[in-house]
C-alpha cells in the first residue's frame, strides 16, 4: 500500500550497499541481508511493484521433508562465565534492542544506535565489550573503531564486528587488517553467547 518501486531501480534493490536514501541515513544492506538468509536455506524472494499503488514481497521456502528426523539432544550447559558490562552500538533500534534482550540473562547491556552515542558513553561509563555493527551511516564501525584507536584505545581492542554479509572493499581491508573477531548477521545466538564469554575471561 506504499508508493510503490520505480521500473528503472526495481532490479538493483537487492543489491549490496544500495539504497535511495539521502547519504548518511541508510547503508542499503536490508533487503541484501534478507536475501542472502532466505537463498541460505534454500529458498527465493521476489518482488512485484507499481507505483502509485504499492508493492508486493514474496518468499518462498522449502518444506520440511517428511521424514522429520527427531530433535538433536539438548547441548550440555556451558558454565555461565564472567559477567560483564556490554555496549552494543546498532543503527537499526530493533537489532540492538534484541541483542541487549538476548545478552541481558548474562550480562548488563547497554545498546545505542549511533557510533557517536557510543563515543559519549565510552567516555564516561565503563564497559567490558563492545558489539558493533560494522556499516552503518554518519560513523561507521570502523570510524569507532580509529577514534577509540586514538582516543581510548583498551576500548578499541574489545570490540567484536557484526556484519551484513556484504563488504566494501573498505571494510574487506580493514577486517583483514584488525585482530578484532566480527561474525555475520542474522546472529546465531549460541555463537554470540559463545564469543562474548570467551572475550570476558
Amino acid at each position: 500500500t506504499g508508493c510503490g518501486i520505480p521500473a528503472d531501480i526495481l532490479p538493483r534493490i537487492f543489491d549490496p550497499f544500495f539504497t535511495t536514501r539521502p547519504v548518511g541515513q541508510g547503508t542499503g544492506l536490508g533487503l541484501s541481508v534478507c536475501r542472502a538468509t532466505i537463498q541460505g536455506v534454500g529458498g527465493e524472494i521476489a518482488v512485484e511493484s507499481e507505483v502509485g499503488k504499492g508493492s508486493v514481497f514474496r518468499v518462498v521456502l522449502p518444506a520440511a521433508p517428511v521424514d522429520v528426523a527427531p530433535p538433536a539432544p539438548a547441548p550440555e550447559a556451558i558454565a555461565p562465565g564472567r559477567r560483564g558490562r556490554i555496549l552494543i552500538v546498532d543503527d537499526e533500534p530493533m537489532v540492538a534492542t534484541a541483542l541487549r534482550r538476548i545478552l541481558a540473562a548474562e550480562h548488563d547491556a547497554v545498546s545505542v544506535t549511533s557510533g557517536r552515542e557510543a563515543l559519549e558513553r565510552l567516555a564516561g561509563e565503563p564497559f567490558d565489550l563492545i558489539l558493533c555493527d560494522l556499516m552503518m551511516p554518519d560513523m561507521t564501525g570502523m570510524d569507532l573503531h580509529a577514534e577509540l584507536s586514538a582516543r581510548l584505545p583498551d576500548y578499541a581492542n574489545r570490540m567484536i564486528f557484526l556484519t551484513g554479509g556484504a563488504f566494501t572493499p573498505r571494510a574487506r581491508e580493514f577486517l583483514d587488517r584488525v585482530h578484532n573477531p566480527w561474525i555475520e548477521k542474522p546472529v546465531e545466538l549460541q555463537q554470540l553467547r559463545a564469543l562474548v564469554r570467551d572475550h570476558l575471561r
